[in-house]
């Protein structure tokens, strides 16, 4: 897929002396980000159910799918 961003020149600029393949470099740093919002994502709601009366039977298996996604496991 092509998409159209703007981004601010500096940023332009430093990403253009790291790299030849801008598209590659994009693709990356988009798959990381995704991952660590994932994984935010699933710590918070590991929190949320700390100190509740009831654990969910679904707090091992947010566990075990965000160290499985950060290559923990």
């Amino acid at each position: 897929m092509r998409i159209t961003i703007t981004v601010p020149d500096e940023l332009w600029k430093e990403v253009a002396n790291e790299t030849d393949n801008v598209s590659a470099f994009i693709v990356e740093a988009l798959e990381e980000k995704l991952k660590d919002e994932r994984q935010l994502r699933a710590r918070q709601q590991i929190l949320a159910l700390a100190g509740t009366e009831k654990v969910s039977k679904d707090v091992l298996d947010i566990l075990q799918q965000e160290r499985r996604e950060s290559g923990r496991v």
